[in-house]
Order: C-alpha cells, then sequence, then structure tokens
C-alpha cells in the first residue's frame, strides 16, 4: 500500500497553489488547498496522480495530507513534497467503528435469490 503523499507549490504571493497527488476525492483536495491558503478553488491547479490503493485514506474530507505539503510549501516559498509515515497514517487515519453483520439467504430451484435477511450491529 502506497505511503500517503503529495507534492505543493504555493505561489509566492501565496493567492495560487497546483498540488501533485493521488487522491480518491479531487474536490476536496482542491477545496482543502484553497481553505488553508484562504484562497478561490479556481486557483488551484490539481495533478491527478494514479494512486497505488487508496482503500479510502486517500479521501478523507480535509485532505489532510495534502493541506501538510500545501502549508509547508507556502511556508518554505517552493515546491514541497510531503510523505507520511506508515505511523503518520495509522495515527491520522479516521478508521470506520466495529461492525457484526449477520446474512442469511435464500434461493430457489433455479438460483433466484427469494429471499435475504442482514442484521448489523454497530456504534452510532
Amino acid at each position: 500500500m502506497e505511503p500517503l503523499n503529495a507534492v505543493a507549490s504555493v505561489s509566492p504571493s501565496g493567492d495560487a497553489a497546483e498540488i501533485w497527488c493521488g487522491t480518491q476525492s479531487q474536490s476536496l483536495a482542491q477545496e482543502g488547498t484553497a481553505k488553508a491558503l484562504g484562497i478561490a478553488r479556481d486557483k488551484v491547479k490539481l495533478n491527478d496522480m494514479l494512486l497505488g490503493g487508496g482503500f479510502g485514506r486517500r479521501g478523507p474530507r480535509d485532505a489532510d495530507f495534502v493541506v501538510d505539503a500545501v502549508l509547508m510549501s507556502k511556508e518554505a516559498g517552493k515546491p514541497v513534497k510531503v510523505m507520511w509515515t506508515r505511523e503518520d497514517d495509522v495515527h491520522n487515519g479516521r478508521f470506520r467503528p466495529l461492525s457484526a453483520h449477520y446474512l442469511r439467504a435464500r434461493f430457489d430451484p433455479t438460483g433466484k435469490l427469494v429471499a435475504w435477511q442482514h442484521r448489523l450491529a454497530g456504534d452510532g
């Protein structure tokens, strides 16, 4: 599984940014960048890269790993690449709560599904 990573380049005036990242939510990566810089979303150019397995971690609402790169680029005054360690990823992950599923199904003699029961217990 590829570590979370992004490259960001914020303009010297801080009024535009270009980012390179593999993300499951392109619009949220742009919106997170724009919000962090206090600029319009159309001032953020996203270069969407292929990703090596996201499994939900490359689409958080706050685009945390992308925003890290953006803020560091703004501070450094040059393009910056950020690559989270596995420890950073696990520490900042938004994992789904534990749940248990009980499934039963019935098929008729032709293989057509005729009954379905799904019980779920989980954290609200």
